[in-house]
C-alpha cells in the first residue's frame, strides 16, 4: 500500500525557470536580430558607396579616353560636344548627373549620377563659351567630397590651321 500512496515524481523544470529560460532567449535574439541590421546596413552602405566610386572612376577613364581619341572638342549649350572620326559624343553636366550621349540611331546614353557642381572649358588659356576647346575642367560632388577633373586636348599644327579661321593682316 505504500507503494500506492507514494506520487510519482518526474525531474522536470519549474514554470519559473522556463520563463527565465525564454526571456534569456529573446534577449540573445534581440541582440542578435539588431546586430544583423547594423552590419546590414553597413553593407548597403557600402554597396552604395563602392557603387558611386566606380561611376566616377569610369567616367574620368570615358572622359579622357574620349579627349584623347576625339578630333575636336567643341563647347556647347550644355556642355561639350566631341568630334570623331565616324560619329559625334556629347557630354552635357547637370546638376544631379552627367550624360555622355552617343550621336548615333539607337545607342543608348550613359548617366554617372554624380553632381557636376562647375565646368569650364578654354582654348589657349582663354575661356570659351562656345567655340573650340583644347582645355575642359570639372568639379564634381559625391557625398560631400568634391574632386577636380581636367582634360587637355592637344591639336596638331595642320588641325588648327584648319580649324581656327584667322585674319589675314592687309598691307
Amino acid at each position: 500500500m505504500k507503494n500506492r500512496q507514494q506520487a510519482v515524481r518526474f525531474a522536470a523544470f519549474t514554470i519559473a525557470e522556463l520563463v527565465v529560460v525564454m526571456a534569456l532567449s529573446l534577449l540573445v535574439v534581440a541582440v542578435a536580430l539588431s546586430a544583423y541590421q547594423l552590419i546590414n546596413a553597413q553593407y548597403f552602405n557600402y554597396e552604395r558607396d563602392s557603387k558611386a566610386v566606380l561611376d566616377v572612376n569610369t567616367l574620368k577613364r570615358l572622359l579622357y579616353e574620349d579627349v584623347q581619341r576625339a578630333k575636336t572638342l567643341y563647347v556647347v549649350e550644355s556642355g561639350i560636344r566631341l568630334n570623331f572620326e565616324a560619329f559625334e559624343l556629347s557630354y552635357e553636366f547637370t546638376d544631379k548627373a552627367i550624360i555622355r550621349k552617343p550621336m548615333l540611331e539607337g545607342v543608348l546614353a550613359d548617366s554617372f549620377f554624380v553632381e557636376a557642381r562647375r565646368w569650364e572649358a578654354s582654348f589657349e588659356e582663354n575661356f570659351v563659351a562656345a567655340g573650340l576647346i583644347d582645355y575642359l575642367e570639372v568639379e564634381i560632388s559625391l557625398h560631400a567630397q568634391t574632386e577636380k577633373l581636367s582634360f587637355q586636348k592637344a591639336y596638331s599644327a595642320r588641325q588648327l590651321l584648319r580649324l581656327v579661321p584667322r585674319e589675314v593682316p592687309r598691307k
